[in-house]
């Protein structure tokens, strides 16, 4: 989706992400283009067992994920950027599970926002976090679920 928007000079005017998307939205927002990205996840992820080397399993209290593994990944890719080092605005959406509210990051370190979005909260509460762009009054929203669907689910993988 990225890709295209760049190719097609569609304007953006300000971008949200939830959950993995939170770190996609990070990095665009900051000017990583679309290409660019997609080799971060390519090298980063070369085989699915590499996946495991940035998560850290632990027992459900906040989460399922104990973050410290994933924290250095972010580090790694997002430093110590802050919201003010994006090129555009940038809402990063996660969830209070217990409370079952939507939280809204648009200050402070990215890094700080993207994990909490990629905690189990962040992209189960709000998958597509449009809800951040209408209370900015956005009136034209391109959105992309990349949850999987019923029909992923049953092993019919594309």
């Amino acid at each position: 989706m990225l890709r295209v928007i760049e190719e097609e000079n569609i304007p953006v005017d300000i971008i949200s992400g939830s959950g993995v998307g939170a770190l996609i939205a990070c990095l665009w927002a900051c000017g990583i283009r679309s290409e660019a990205i997609l080799e971060i996840f390519v090298e980063e992820f070369k085989r699915p067992q590499y996946a495991w080397g940035v998560i850290d399993l632990t027992f459900p209290a906040l989460g399922f994920i104990n973050g410290k593994k994933f924290h250095g990944f972010l580090k790694k890719i997002l430093g110590d950027k802050t919201f003010a080092d994006a090129r555009l605005p940038l809402k990063i959406v996660s969830g209070d599970i217990r409370k079952k509210e939507t939280v809204v990051f648009d200050k402070g370190l990215l890094i700080d926002a993207v994990m909490a979005s990629c905690a189990v909260g962040g992209s189960l509460l709000k998958p597509i976090p449009a809800e951040a762009l209408f209370k900015q009054g956005v009136k034209k929203i391109i959105s992309v679920n990349v949850a999987p669907s019923k029909k992923n689910w049953s092993g019919n993988m594309p």
